[in-house]
């Protein structure tokens, strides 16, 4: 691959793979530090891809493994504060859910917080899944899972951000459930 055409490539799916690393690590300079890695560990490795398959899902293979290196020596150091989750996220900017303002602030903070409930490779199949729309196969040859390990951890991470989202609906944190109940006050 020749530096141009990988720089176009790179350029074409740069906020795509930034929105990816930034929900995994929930911090805005170690996701810009572990896009930088990936990228430049993607261009030193740029003659092993081979042409013709997916160039997307070369990447989001090296940037995977960024990420798992990163959220355990974060684990290490610390626990993340979900109360500075949202401080340097602007959702307009990288999310690919429907620009609602209102779903959004209702949401708060209960879409960080379920995916924080989520071990690793769960959340790593949920994003590529939901972000990136990639089939069950892609998604196992990025995370390098067999398809059926995929599959199951799709499946108990959908299960687990179904659980934390309907308590987070029924419990008194909800705005909206607040709202009702103010009014009817």
């Amino acid at each position: 691959m020749n530096p141009e055409e990988f720089t176009d490539l790179t350029e074409q799916y740069r906020h795509e793979f930034y929105t990816y690393i930034y929900r995994q690590l929930w911090d805005k300079t170690q996701a810009e530090d572990i896009f930088s890695q990936g990228i430049m560990t993607a261009w030193e490795k740029r003659d092993s891809f081979q042409q013709g398959t997916n160039f997307r899902a070369w990447v989001y293979q090296i940037l995977t493994y960024k990420c798992y290196t990163a959220n355990k020596q974060n684990t290490k150091k610390k626990q993340i504060s979900l109360d500075d989750l949202h401080e340097d996220f602007d959702p307009e900017d990288t999310s690919p859910l429907p620009q609602n303002k209102d779903w959004l602030q209702d949401c708060d903070e209960a879409i960080p917080q379920a995916l924080e409930q989520l071990q690793e490779k769960e959340k790593t199949c949920l994003l590529l899944r939901s972000m990136g729309s990639y089939s069950y196969k892609e998604i196992s040859e990025m995370a390098s899972l067999p398809i059926g390990t995929v599959m199951t951890h799709l499946h108990r991470a959908r299960k687990k951000m179904q659980t934390h989202l309907l308590d987070y609906l029924s419990s008194e944190k909800h705005p909206i459930l607040n709202k009702n109940t103010e009014e009817n006050s």
